[in-house]
């Protein structure tokens, strides 16, 4: 009678995790490719002609599905190799948009991870930034550098994405895209910081913990 019990809960256990990942692809899919997708529907609807910003409807879409997959990765919680994924993925649309792009992570030791099944947050929260300086910022170029430290023992990694272009509009800063990033950022267990860069434009900061060792 025990031992039947004792499956009858492991099942359930699994039942709910199931759940709780079906839940959170649901809320990224919707968050991500499908408000791309609803857009392009809409545009394609009304305005038959626009082919390029279909395109790149299309395109950010597409740049979305694939982000979402490399992140369930069984070593995606790396942040080294979260860094790296995004960087690659992320390669096209930073050339199309002509920014000077440098990537710093040469202070992060190898083999530091985010809480298991977290980097979704930290490559959404990045995109986000790395997007919003496309569309906003009127920048000539960006630097994304990330450190790792240690806080009282416990691994901690900062990630900062500066800019120097006019820096954010109110609206931009009080929108909900930059409220999201507030969120995931506390999902994380981080601080999340938005402030002037001392060299002109934006510059985002993120303290996040890693796994203990």
């Amino acid at each position: 009678m025990l031992k039947a019990e004792k499956e009858r809960l492991r099942q359930l256990e699994r039942a709910q995790l199931l759940a709780d990942e079906r839940k959170r692809f649901t809320r990224e899919l919707h968050d991500g490719m499908g408000g791309h997708l609803v857009a392009l529907k809409s545009i394609l609807a009304g305005n038959p002609d626009k082919n390029s910003l279909c395109l790149e409807l299309v395109n950010q879409a597409i740049l979305d599905m694939r982000l979402l997959i490399d992140s369930v990765g069984d070593e995606s919680d790396d942040v080294g190799l979260t860094m790296g994924m995004l960087r690659s993925r992320m390669e096209y649309q930073l050339k199309a948009s002509a920014l000077f792009v440098s990537w710093n992570m040469q202070t992060l030791p190898v083999g530091w991870s985010l809480q298991k099944g977290c980097s979704i947050h930290l490559v959404r929260i990045l995109q986000e930034a790395i997007t919003n300086i496309i569309r906003h910022a009127d920048a000539d170029w960006v630097e994304i550098r990330t450190t790792g430290f240690r806080d009282n023992g416990n691994r901690m990694v900062r990630i900062e994405v500066a800019d120097n272009g006019q820096g954010m509009s109110p609206d931009v800063r009080q929108g909900r895209g930059i409220e999201n990033m507030r969120q995931r950022c506390e999902t994380l267990l981080g601080t999340f910081k938005l402030d002037y860069n001392p060299g002109g434009g934006t510059l985002l900061s993120l303290v996040l913990p890693c796994q203990k060792e």
